[in-house]
Order: C-alpha cells, then sequence, then structure tokens
C-alpha cells in the first residue's frame, strides 16, 4: 500500500514538473464612488497547466501568491474586470457593509512543530525527532 502511495507521488510529481506552467492574466480595476476610491485587482487563470496534475505543486510554486485562491477572480468580479473600460459608468445595485473578526491560527502541538521545522530546515539535529 505504500509503495504504490510513493509511486503515485513520484509519477505525479514528474509528470508535474514537465507539464507547462500555470498561464494568467492579471486584472486591475480601479475606479471611484461618491469621492472614494476602489480597487478590484486578482489574476484570470488562462490553464492551470501543471496543477491539474499534482495539487500539491501550486503550493511549492515560485508564484504561489498569484495562484493563491484568494487571488483568484472568478465568476461576477471577473466578468466586470473584463469588461470594464476606462471611463465606463455603472450603475450601484446594492452596498453590504461586512465586519469580519480575525482568528489567530490554533497552537501547533510538539510534533506539528518539529513537522514545520524539518520542513522550513530550521534547527538543528538536537531539536530533531529521533
Amino acid at each position: 500500500h505504500d509503495a504504490v502511495r510513493i509511486y503515485e507521488l513520484i509519477a505525479k510529481r514528474f509528470l508535474a514538473a514537465i507539464s507547462p506552467d500555470i498561464t494568467f492574466s492579471k486584472r486591475r480595476l480601479s475606479f471611484e464612488l461618491n469621492g472614494m476610491r476602489f480597487s478590484l485587482k486578482g489574476n484570470e487563470i488562462l490553464d492551470w497547466g501543471f496543477s491539474q496534475i499534482s495539487k500539491g505543486a501550486v503550493d511549492t510554486a515560485t508564484n504561489f501568491y498569484e495562484m493563491h485562491q484568494r487571488n483568484v477572480l472568478r465568476g461576477p468580479r471577473l466578468d466586470l474586470a473584463k469588461t470594464a473600460a476606462p471611463g465606463a459608468e455603472f450603475t450601484v445595485k446594492s452596498v453590504k457593509v461586512r465586519q469580519l473578526e480575525s482568528q489567530p491560527p490554533k497552537l501547533l502541538t510538539e510534533s506539528e512543530l518539529l513537522t514545520q521545522m524539518e520542513k522550513q530546515q530550521i534547527g538543528t539535529d538536537a531539536s530533531m525527532p529521533t
């Protein structure tokens, strides 16, 4: 069972390495509403490339930030970013105000901390599990 999982990991990683890059187009839209400036920015994914084979490969890509889900435009936002032209006027249908609170990340267990240290290649041999 483990041998099959290792084979799948190696095969997917190899296929991702020889697959095309993810291609995207950066979009930025600036607009004014009652004297207040707003902007909409993000990326339109044109081709998901290697990520269709190995989702985990995106996390190690050099331009990971551009492909992070919060930076990818979809649906009405993408439509607006693609169709808006300089000087265009739009009708505001509704305005919503959301008040959100962030939460700190959960504390790591000792084993999770050691795993992260090993992954980031920090610490000494004495701090690594034996």
